[in-house]
C-alpha cells in the first residue's frame, strides 16, 4: 500500500494477521504514533513505513520481532531515543531511522546485530561514535551524517572489512583521520565533508582500490595532498576544498576523475599539465590557492566534457589566453577567471556555445571589449572590470 496517500492514523492489526511477513506503507501521509498492534506482527520479515508523518518515540517492541530483517521508518517526525535493541532482533540487517528527530547517544546494544545496512543520518544524534559499533562486521552501509556527534573517529573502524559506503559528515567530529580508514579494501564512497577533523593524509595507503568518492572538505586538515589520492584508478569525484592542504601537486594519474575540487587551500607551484588529460573531467576548481607559473589557455580544448572551471584568486598565474580555433569546449557553462591579474581577453569566439556564467572581475583589462562577449547569447551573469565612465581599468 506504498504512495497511496493514506491521510489518516495507521490501522490497527488484529491477531488475525499474525502470518504477515511483508508489509510496506511507505510514501503515504499516516499520522501519530505507530499503534501498540503493530506488536501482533509476530512473522513480519520486512516493514517500511517511510516517508510519511508519524511521530511520537519508535515503539521498543518494533525490535522484539524475531524474524524481522529490513526495517525502514526514515523520513517521519519521530522523537526521543533509539529503542533499546532487543537480542531477538539479532535477524536484522537492514536498519533506517534517516531525517527524524531522534536524540540522545548512539547505542552500543546495536552491535547486538548482524546489520548490513545502517542510516542515522540527519537526526538530532551526539556523543561519541561508540567502538563498539563497529563489532558489526558485516556492515557495507554506514550513513551517520548530520547529526550532533563529536570525539574522534575509533580506529576500530578497521574491523569493518566490509564496508562499502561511509557518510560522518556534517559532524562535530575532531581529532586526526585514522590510517586505518584508509586500508579499507571495498570502500566505494568515503565523506567525511563539515567536521572539525586536522593533521595530515597518510603517506601510504594500502586500501581503497574500489573508491570512487572521496569528500574531506570543510575540515582543518593540512600537509601535502599525497600522490596516493591523486591516482586511484576508480575515482570519480574528489573534493578536498577549503582545508590547508599546502605544498606543490604531483602528477594527477586519476584519469576517471569527473569532479576535482582544491578549492581554498594553500597550495603552491605550477599547475601540473597532467591535469589537462582527465577527458572526463565535469568540474575543475582550483581556486583560492596560491598557484603559479604559465597555464596555455589552448590546453582546456582537451578536456570535452568541461561544465564548470574556476581558476579564480590565484594572482600569481600567467594565462596565456591564446585559443584553439580548432575545437570547442561546447560543455563549458560557468567560466571564473577573477582576481588573477589576467591582461587580456580569451579569445573564445565560437568556443563556448552553451557559457552561462563569466568572471572576469578585479583584473587587469584593457582595450576594448571582444565581440565574441556579444555573440554569447546565454550568458546570463557577466562580471567584468568595466567602469561606465572610466572604461575598463
Amino acid at each position: 500500500m506504498s504512495n497511496c496517500l493514506q491521510d489518516q492514523q495507521l490501522p490497527n492489526f488484529s491477531c488475525s494477521v499474525v502470518s504477515l511477513s511483508i508489509l510496506d506503507l511507505s510514501d503515504n501521509y499516516f499520522q501519530g504514533p505507530i499503534p501498540s498492534s503493530f506488536s501482533n506482527l509476530t512473522c513480519i520479515t520486512f516493514l517500511d513505513l517511510s516517508n510519511n508523518n508519524l511521530n511520537n518515540s519508535i515503539p521498543s517492541s518494533l525490535f522484539n520481532f524475531s524474524h524481522l530483517t529490513s526495517l525502514f521508518l526514515n523520513d517521519n517526525n519521530f522523537s526521543g531515543q533509539i529503542p533499546n535493541i532487543s537480542h531477538k532482533s539479532n535477524t536484522l540487517e537492514e536498519l533506517d531511522l534517516s531525517n527524524n528527530n531522534i536524540r540522545g547517544e548512539l547505542l552500543s546494544t546495536l552491535s547486538n546485530l548482524q546489520l548490513s545496512y545502517l542510516d542515522l543520518s540527519s537526526n538530532e544524534l551526539s556523543g561519541q561514535i561508540p567502538s563498539s559499533l563497529f563489532d558489526l562486521t558485516q556492515l557495507s552501509y554506514l550513513d551517520l551524517s548530520s547529526n550532533e556527534l563529536s570525539g574522534q573517529i575509533p580506529s576500530s573502524l578497521f574491523d569493518l572489512s566490509q564496508l562499502s559506503n561511509l557518510d560522518l559528515s556534517s559532524n562535530k567530529l575532531s581529532g586526526q583521520i585514522p590510517s586505518s580508514l584508509f586500508d579499507l579494501t571495498q570502500l566505494s564512497y568515503l565523506d567525511l565533508s563539515y567536521n572539525n577533523l586536522e593533521g595530515p593524509l597518510p603517506n601510504k595507503i594500502t586500501g581503497l582500490s574500489n573508491l570512487t568518492a572521496l569528500f574531506l572538505h570543510d575540515n582543518l586538515v593540512n600537509g601535502t595532498i599525497p600522490s596516493w589520492c591523486l591516482s586511484l584508478q576508480s575515482l570519480l569525484n574528489l573534493d578536498l576544498s577549503y582545508n590547508y592542504f599546502t605544498g606543490q601537486l604531483t602528477t594527477i594519474s586519476s584519469y576517471s576523475l569527473e569532479t576535482l575540487n582544491l578549492d581554498n587551500n594553500k597550495l603552491h607551484g605550477d599547475i601540473p599539465e597532467s591535469i589537462f588529460n582527465l577527458v572526463n573531467i565535469t568540474y575543475l576548481l582550483l581556486s583560492s590557492n596560491s598557484f603559479s607559473g604559465f597555464v596555455k589557455f589552448s590546453l582546456l580544448f582537451e578536456l570535452p566534457n568541461l561544465r564548470f572551471l574556476d581558476l579564480s584568486k590565484n594572482t600569481q598565474i600567467s594565462l596565456n589566453c591564446e585559443s584553439n580555433a580548432n575545437y570547442t569546449l561546447s560543455r563549458l557553462w560557468a567560466l571564473d577567471l577573477s582576481h588573477i591579474d589576467l591582461t587580456e581577453f580569451p579569445k573564445l569566439s565560437g568556443q563556448v556555445p552553451d557559457l552561462r556564467f563569466l568572471d572576469m572581475s578585479n583584473n587587469k583589462l584593457g582595450g576594448r571589449v571582444p565581440n565574441w562577449l556579444f555573440e554569447i547569447n546565454r550568458v546570463r551573469h557577466l562580471e567584468d572590470n568595466w567602469d561606465e565612465n572610466e572604461g575598463f581599468e
